[in-house]
């Protein structure tokens, strides 16, 4: 760790790029995001009441008996538990009515003022909850079904054949900054099938197999699919997020229809679709999919038969004609997008309910986006094997492969492939083994070929029969139709018996050209852990290199949830510096309460970190890092405090154990939340032009990232159609005191490293990394991988 292996010094024949894509130098500017500013013209007033003891823990059910009350004196106003009121309207003093019985009241009484200029430089404080109800206000005028934070249109726009887009929108009250009260709003476009119900799905995914059979694999399947699906009914084009899948329940149980005015009548789920939308079921033995209802008094039941999934579906990708016109239509332009959401701005406007303008708030003339500043970060260059760098033009560097940093060398593997490839697969080998040695550079010997019959049964005792200890790669061709089936069962089998690496090529894809082989053998190379390329900047930043010569580990941990409520935790962490070998790990939660998985996260993480630095150490002569920079995704800000007490205190008693142990060591962490999703968009306007940043875009401007810790916004990902989606980065802790210029930069440097795919992603490698082995070990091999695959990709 203590010398540069890999990296290029000066003077050894290496030269930068001598053109760097235009317009891309570091320079600050000015972007729009998808903000509104809410002016407000009144005060708002807070009021605060005092229960006894006795009735503080029914404070809920005390308020709906005196809602009249509040109705009568304020007439406009919004509660926050516990004890807090806010109203636009003053009284210094007024009694509530709180039982039935004499004497049950309570005073409500006049606390304090929140003036126009606090509201306007963000200075509510609680009272910011009257920014979020108003926000509700707007788009509840507006809106036709809320499903979550979102918002439907129910009537589906036909775009090709049997597709149909459907159109919906996102408003919230975005964190309070200097730039005071501001309403985010988005857009979305989903396609759906509406001629293809969840039911038609499986049964071509699962080809020849009865999908209500009681299975456990069966069942796994329709969770995969169902659970956290969007989906749409084909009778009224309604909107539904499933929460879970209920294989006790069928069409002939029955249930309570409340109707409107009282009253209720008991109907099975099959006589209620034919009475309403005369819909006839046709498999009697479909579970039953519950929804989550708008309102948490409600139950939603739907049936998988009349359901129909919304998004880009594998079935729909086939369709290439089809596929085109959908995307056309979910891919809007940055001008598009941008001048989308500030129509809805203005007919919101025009449609203020009078909830607003009681609160006097309004959106302000001209209607118009938000400016705010960003920045460019430094360009970065890609260095493969060749000692001449090449420019990363947005985003991706993939034309400019040309050998890779350290190759791998397969010389015992194993390809198993279908009786129907018989006559193309030695050509294809050819291919395969040609753009290895050319392109990477990589030695690739001759393969045992295995031919089989039938993918199931005879496939699994060929690989038993083939595969020794000597055995570095297996690889699989087989039909698309089977993949789904037999990948599970061949994965368990590569980790599991004799662990190697391998790898799942379709057979329809044979005879594609080089660009198949090419992403096969790049694929194939970074889970063997060999290094693909390195990002430089040409001059190095100071602060960079002053970083870069102190041992350190950048660590990125996720949780993944699998379809059947399994939770797993995935680590990944750096081992050298230039971001190209890893030690990776997952490890299952235990299941229960959520103290419970709390404390066995915080286990695990201990566990799986320690292991980490006694890798890390093997790899660096015995050294320790310095500094551990840690990247949490999937985390929002509600969760902070919880992510400090269990996982950063995990860290901390790995590395102070590890302290005792060697005198002098004091290592620092600095850890990153990453939001699990981010409704922010930025727009670059140029002379009206509207259109996408560049990647490594940072907008960290204060309006829009008020704290309270440092926090900024970054296009780090290639883009091609649509708009860019940044990710939202908060540094939680920052031991180290890194200035946040240099986290920025280490971010995006990151996000060029994920060795998948040649061009800058979303998030850094390290994290992406932990989020697919924690997604490989809970939904497809079910359990820990081997030591031997700890210091490999495999599960890419």
């Amino acid at each position: 760790m203590s010398q540069d292996k890999l990296i290029p010094t000066r003077g050894d024949g290496i030269t930068a790029a001598k053109e760097m894509p235009g317009d891309v130098a570091a320079k600050t500017f000015k972007v729009r995001v998808n903000l509104f500013r809410m002016n407000w013209t009144a005060s708002i007033h807070q009021y605060g009441y005092e229960l006894p003891e006795t009735w503080i823990h029914s404070e809920r059910k005390l308020l709906e008996m005196g809602w009249a009350d509040l109705k009568q004196n304020l007439s406009h106003f919004v509660v926050l538990l516990p004890g807090r009121i806010f109203s636009p309207t003053k009284v210094d003093k007024f009694p509530m009515k709180v039982s039935d019985a004499s004497g049950g009241q309570v005073d409500v009484c006049h606390v304090t003022e929140i003036s126009v200029q606090k509201i306007q430089d963000g200075l509510m404080g609680p009272a910011s909850v009257v920014g979020q109800h108003l926000a509700d206000q707007l788009a509840g005028q507006r809106r036709i079904q809320r499903v979550g934070k979102r918002f439907y249109k129910n009537d589906c726009q036909q775009v090709e054949g049997q597709h149909r887009v459907i159109s919906g929108y996102s408003v919230k009250l975005a964190k309070l900054g200097s730039a005071g009260p501001l309403l985010q709003l988005d857009v979305l476009h989903k396609p759906a099938n509406t001629n293809k119900s969840i039911v038609e799905v499986l049964r071509g995914s699962m080809e020849g197999t009865d999908v209500f059979q009681a299975l456990p694999e069966i069942r796994a399947e329709w969770l995969r699919l169902c659970v956290s699906a969007t989906v749409v009914t084909n009778y009224n084009s309604r909107v539904y997020r499933i929460k879970q899948v209920h294989f006790d329940m069928n069409p002939s149980q029955t249930f309570q229809y409340h109707v409107r005015g009282g009253g209720a009548q008991e109907y099975t789920y099959a006589d209620y679709l034919f009475q309403y939308y005369q819909k006839t079921v046709t498999f009697k033995q479909q579970p039953i999919l519950e929804a989550y209802p708008e309102k948490a008094t409600e139950k939603v039941f739907l049936l998988p038969e009349f359901c129909c999934p919304v998004g880009v579906t594998d079935e729909m990708r086939k369709e290439k004609t089809a596929l085109s016109e959908v995307l056309k239509q979910i891919k809007a332009s940055p001008m598009e997008r941008h001048n989308e959401i500030v129509r809805h701005g203005e007919e919101m406007e025009k449609q203020l309910p009078e909830t607003l303008n009681a609160w006097g708030c309004h959106l302000g003339q001209p209607i118009e986006t938000l400016e705010v500043e960003a920045k460019q970060l430094e360009p970065l260059q890609v260095c493969f094997s060749t000692k001449q760098m090449s420019a990363i033009e947005e985003g991706s560097f993939g034309k400019s492969i040309r050998g890779v940093q350290r190759p791998v060398m397969i010389d015992q593997w194993l390809l198993f492939y279908p009786e129907t490839d018989e006559k193309v697969v030695d050509t294809w080998l050819k291919s395969l083994r040609d753009v290895a040695q050319v392109a990477f550079g990589c030695k690739l010997n001759q393969p045992t070929k295995v031919c089989y019959r039938d993918p199931f049964g005879e496939l699994q005792s060929k690989i038993v029969e083939h595969k020794t200890p000597s055995i570095q790669l297996m690889m699989l061709l087989i039909s698309g139709k089977y993949e789904r089936n037999v990948y599970t069962s061949f994965k368990l089998l590569a980790c599991e018996h004799y662990p190697c690496i391998s790898q799942v090529v379709r057979s329809e894809t044979l005879g594609k050209g080089k660009t198949i082989p090419k992403q096969v053998i790049q694929q194939i190379h970074a889970k063997f852990g060999g290094a693909l390329w390195q990002i430089v900047q040409e001059p190095e930043d100071d602060l960079f290199l002053e970083f870069k010569r102190r041992p350190f580990m950048i660590l990125g941990i996720d949780v993944y949830r699998t379809f059947e409520g399994a939770r797993w935790l995935g680590i990944c962490a750096s081992l050298d510096k230039v971001f190209s070998q890893y030690y990776s790990m997952a490890a299952e939660l235990e299941k229960g309460p959520v103290q419970k998985c709390w404390t066995s996260l915080s286990v695990e993480l201990q566990r799986l970190f320690r292991d980490a630095l006694s890798a890390f150490t093997d790899c660096n002569d015995g050294i320790l890092p310095e500094t551990i920079v840690v990247y949490r995704a999937s985390v929002n800000q509600k969760e902070w405090p919880l992510v400090d007490a269990v996982e950063v205190q995990a860290l901390l008693q790995v590395l102070n154990a590890a302290a005792k142990l060697r005198e002098g060591y004091v290592p620092k962490v600095v850890m990153l939340g990453i939001a699990r999703k981010a409704n922010m968009r930025i727009f670059k306007s140029d002379e009206g032009n509207i259109r996408n940043p560049h990647p490594g875009t940072v907008v960290d401007d204060p309006a829009v990232c008020p704290g309270p810790t440092p926090e900024f916004y970054m296009i780090s990902q290639a883009i091609g159609k649509g708009s860019a989606v940044p990710t939202h980065y908060s540094v939680l802790l920052n031991k180290a005191e890194m200035p946040l210029q240099m986290i920025e930069n280490l971010t995006n440097r990151l996000c060029l490293m994920y060795y998948n795919v040649p061009s800058g992603v979303r998030v850094p490698a390290p994290v992406l990394y932990a989020t697919k082995i924690a997604c490989f070990c809970g939904n497809v091999i079910k359990k820990p991988p081997r030591p031997r695959l700890q210091r490999t990709l495999f599960f890419l």
